[in-house]
């Protein structure tokens, strides 16, 4: 099972992370795109579509019934295969996908646009006497920063 915990970072959170046994391990940066009608029909009913890089991702309310014990409610379902980003997003949208299930072109289609875009700097620490505990630092060129502890 998956635990993580969101928090903001504090100065010198780096150097602590280090003293207590944490190595860096990675640092990536990149871009998110998020896109929406003019009327914002996905975001009001708590669709989140992005372009991270080059790779599409949809985030969206748990399916009906996955509530409760079993799927807190404020987890969101997640997926990056473009058929299922096509055929959830185009029922919202009302529209159908193409055959090749093209994202972009359904984006395009119906009127989708980018309402926001962001570049972040991503930081991942790992533990080298937990290996089941990380650390991820993410700093947003609009000045967002959150950590993220997660353990397994």
């Amino acid at each position: 099972m998956e635990v993580e915990a969101r928090f903001r970072i504090p100065k010198g959170v780096e150097e602590r992370i280090g003293s207590l046994g944490g190595e860096l391990r990675r640092e990536l940066t990149f871009v998110d795109c998020y896109y929406d009608t003019q009327n914002w029909a996905l975001t009001l009913r708590d669709f989140w579509i992005r372009r991270r890089d080059s790779t599409w991702q949809l985030k969206y309310p748990p399916p009906l019934g996955r509530t409760g014990e079993n799927w807190p409610i404020e987890q969101y379902a997640e997926t990056e295969d473009e058929a299922e980003i096509c055929q959830l997003v185009g029922e919202v949208l009302k529209a159908g996908c193409a055959e090749d299930h093209d994202v972009q072109y359904l984006m395009t289609r119906t009127g989708c646009g980018v309402f926001a875009e962001y570049t972040t700097i991503r930081k991942s620490y790992k533990f080298t006497k937990e290996e089941n505990i990380s650390v991820d630092l993410d700093v947003t060129n609009f000045g967002y920063e959150v950590g993220e502890i997660e353990t397994m």
